[in-house]
C-alpha cells in the first residue's frame, strides 16, 4: 500500500505510480533527498473559502 510523500514539482514526471513509496521505502527515499520537500510548507499562504460563498 502506498503512502503519501512529498515531493518536487520536478520529479513529478518520473514518478512511477502514486503507490511508489511504502512505509518500508519512505524512510530511505527522504534520508537521499538532498533538500527539505516540507521547507516552504509554512510559508505558502493558502485560505479554505466556503463554498457556495454565502450572502
Amino acid at each position: 500500500m502506498g503512502v503519501s510523500m512529498p515531493i518536487d514539482w520536478a520529479q513529478l514526471a518520473e514518478l512511477k505510480s502514486a503507490a511508489q513509496w511504502t512505509v518500508r521505502t519512505a524512510r530511505e527515499y527522504l534520508s537521499l533527498v538532498p533538500d527539505d520537500p516540507w521547507a516552504d510548507y509554512w510559508r505558502a499562504r493558502q485560505a479554505i473559502k466556503r463554498w457556495p460563498p454565502q450572502d
